[in-house]
């Protein structure tokens, strides 16, 4: 799976690999400062299913009314259980810029 605590940070990261300044290199400094000091540390994954009660899929086919899935025809059927990922953030994502 990789290092999911960080996946954030790098993928942020990776759009200025073109024209990096000084304040992202100070970022990924701090990223291997993290990584060096929680080089022990683990992410507990939780295989239960959390219900998502009362949130309906959002309905976008007036915003984009020719979107469809592209599905490769030779795709593999899908073994074991389907993934979730839900992600809780804190609303005031900006206080720290």
């Amino acid at each position: 799976l990789g290092r999911i605590d960080i996946c954030c940070e790098v993928s942020m990261l990776s759009s200025y690999s073109m024209a990096p300044r000084e304040g992202h290199l100070e970022a990924v400094l701090h990223i291997f400062s993290y990584l060096s000091t929680h080089e022990r540390s683990r992410i507990v994954m939780d295989d239960s299913y959390y219900p998502h009660v009362g949130l309906e899929k959002p309905d976008w086919s007036q915003f984009y009314p020719e979107a469809k899935d592209e599905v490769p025809p030779d795709m593999p059927e899908p073994r074991g259980k389907p993934v979730q990922i839900t992600m809780f953030v804190d609303a005031s994502h900006a206080a720290n810029v």
